[in-house]
């Protein structure tokens, strides 16, 4: 291991002296790329002599690369005489004792709120690791992601911002379709919809946490730090804006006090997820609806199997789920199911789902958007709606890029609203988080 330290450490020293100019500022630098690497010589000397490399030894190792690199960052803002300061969140984390998510969640967005105001007008540099906490651990979220999301809440931020490689959250995929174009923003409840359904713009736990501040997310571009990206927006906030896409037909919902009143609406979000199976089965009829139904989804439990999609009847169930299967492992499936029922098995499907909020109260959107796809040619297997913001469709995987073009074409065009009466639909297209960054309000 000594070698690859070594070859580490010259990595980064390479890296300071390509990015520091001021000879005072390197020089402090290297002091600080020397005395990390050491401590992770001796850590690894430690770790190999009593018990191996363990996940806690892991974290360690990439908590070390996340001080040296945030260490680097401040001695170039240093340089280009930028008033910084590092933090380190192994101090901040090593003072709180919870092993419970939900406090160390409460008790860590305090504390790091606390040490960043501290800093007064120097920029905060933070690590993004996490590596010594259970209650961390315990997290299915990014560390840095948890790291903004806590950060953004405990300073009461006026804006999380989230850094990509691409301007925000288009109509459709820009890849495949040329005319997509940015959306301004969105719901929280329907960023949350995308997460769902694996198009995650951001985490859920980012969407919860900024939920209780009522705090909006900007997603903006590295290489176009000057455009406006897309702003996922508290929900009534959302609710409350106009848009420019033209009219959205929305009947309020039956509890409310009129009924038939027409409400102006945004544009609604539709994603693809592709490499999907496809099980249809009946029931031979000798037990019980809820019985076969039970029995269908405790065989799916024992394989451990995540389903995106369900549609049922009295005696009847259809499913779909990725397929992502080892060879033979789906044949025992389908044996298994064969026993409660007649089963059908398609591969290369794919799940069509339309998000927007309100969609059940929405005025003619399913009819809509599934009469588009049945005239332009794509069949569509299923349909399902569980959700009062989604409804989804599954079509053959051939057909995918077929139905995204059809319905942007059709759907998707600024109209004017003084000539047209229609349902807009609005195609986005999600991509992952690169980096986060927390704005404090002023």
């Amino acid at each position: 291991y000594n070698n690859t330290v070594d070859l580490i450490q010259l990595e980064y020293s390479n890296l300071a002296r390509s990015s520091v100019s001021s000879r005072h500022i390197l020089q402090e630098l290297q002091i600080e790329i020397h005395e990390d690497c050491d401590w992770l010589r001796r850590f690894l000397f430690t770790s190999q002599s009593l018990d191996g490399t363990s996940s806690k030894s892991e974290n360690a190792i990439v908590a070390t690369g996340e001080k040296i690199s945030s260490k680097i960052l401040v001695a170039v803002l240093l340089d280009q005489g930028i008033s910084a300061e590092f933090i380190s969140i192994e101090e901040i984390e090593s003072r709180i004792d919870s092993d419970d998510e939900n406090q160390f969640i409460r008790s860590f967005s305090a504390a790091i709120a606390d040490r960043i105001k501290e800093c007064g007008s120097r920029i905060p540099v933070v690590t993004g690791f996490f590596g010594h906490n259970d209650g961390a651990h315990s997290l299915e979220v990014g560390f840095a992601e948890f790291l903004s999301a806590t950060l953004a809440v405990g300073l009461n931020a006026s804006e999380l911002q989230v850094w990509k490689t691409t301007d925000g959250i288009f109509t459709a995929d820009p890849a495949k379709i040329r005319s997509a174009r940015l959306i301004e923003n969105i719901s929280r409840m329907e960023a949350a919809e995308l997460a769902h359904h694996g198009h995650p713009v951001v985490s859920t736990f980012t969407l919860e946490q900024v939920s209780k501040r009522d705090i909006p997310i900007r997603l903006k571009n590295v290489n176009d730090p000057l455009g406006d990206g897309t702003i996922i927006q508290p929900d009534l906030t959302y609710l409350n804006q106009n848009n420019d896409y033209g009219p959205w037909w929305v009947k309020e919902a039956p509890s409310t006090p009129s009924i038939d009143r027409l409400h102006w609406r945004r544009p609604t979000t539709i994603v693809i997820n592709e490499s999907i199976l496809m099980i249809s089965l009946s029931s031979f009829g000798a037990v019980p609806s809820s019985a076969f139904l039970a029995d269908v989804f405790d065989t799916l439990h024992a394989y451990g199997i995540p389903l995106d999609f369900v549609t049922t009847n009295h005696n009847h169930i259809g499913l779909a789920f990725e397929d992502r299967f080892a060879e033979g492992e789906i044949e025992r499936l389908a044996d298994e199911l064969s026993r409660l029922g007649k089963i059908v098995v398609q591969f290369r499907m794919a799940i069509l789902t339309l998000v927007g909020d309100q969609m059940r109260s929405s005025s003619g959107v399913s009819g809509h958007f599934f009469s588009m796809l049945v005239q332009g040619g794509v069949h569509v297997e299923m349909i399902g709606s569980a959700s009062d913001i989604s409804m989804s469709c599954v079509i053959h995987e051939g057909d995918t890029t077929k139905a995204l073009r059809l319905i942007h074409q059709t759907t998707f065009r600024k109209l004017d609203v003084k000539k047209v009466s229609v349902n807009i639909d609005v195609i986005l297209f999600t991509i992952r988080t690169a980096l986060i960054m927390p704005i404090q309000k002023i």
